[in-house]
C-alpha cells in the first residue's frame, strides 16, 4: 500500500464513501411500510459501516488491527449487497439503481480482498 496522510486519501475509502452517500440518497426517498423503513435503516447502517471501518482501521495503523477492520468492512459490504437485493425485490428501489449499486459493491469487495491480501502478503499482520 502506498503512503497516505489520511484515510481520506485511500481510494478504497473514497469508493466506499461515495457508495454510502448514494445509499443514503436512495434511503431518504423510501417511504411507506414498516418493512420499507426497516430495510432503509439496515441499508444505511451497513453502507455507512464500510467507510467507517476503513477509516477506523487506518487510524490504528497496525497491520493486524487494520486487517480486522477490513474484514468488518467486507462483511458490511456483503450485507449491503443483500439489503439492496431485498429492497429491489420488494419494489422499493428500481432494478437499474440496484444493479448499479451492486456493481459498485462487487468492485469494492474486490478492492477490499486485494487490500487484505496485500497486507497479509507484506507480513504487516
Amino acid at each position: 500500500m502506498r503512503n497516505v496522510n489520511s484515510y481520506r486519501d485511500l481510494i478504497i475509502w473514497q469508493k466506499a464513501h461515495k457508495l454510502a452517500k448514494e445509499v443514503l440518497d436512495i434511503c431518504e426517498n423510501l417511504n411507506g411500510s414498516p418493512a420499507a423503513k426497516e430495510i432503509a435503516g439496515q441499508l444505511i447502517r451497513s453502507a455507512t459501516s464500510i467507510p467507517a471501518n476503513i477509516a477506523e482501521g487506518y487510524g490504528g495503523r497496525s497491520g493486524k488491527e487494520y486487517l480486522s477492520f477490513l474484514f468488518n468492512a467486507r462483511k458490511s459490504a456483503t450485507e449491503t449487497d443483500y439489503w439492496l437485493l431485498l429492497a429491489c425485490e420488494r419494489g422499493l428501489i428500481k432494478k437499474e439503481e440496484s444493479d448499479r449499486l451492486q456493481a459498485g459493491y462487487v468492485e469494492l469487495l474486490k478492492m477490499l480482498n486485494s487490500s487484505m491480501k496485500t497486507l497479509a502478503k507484506n507480513r504487516e499482520v
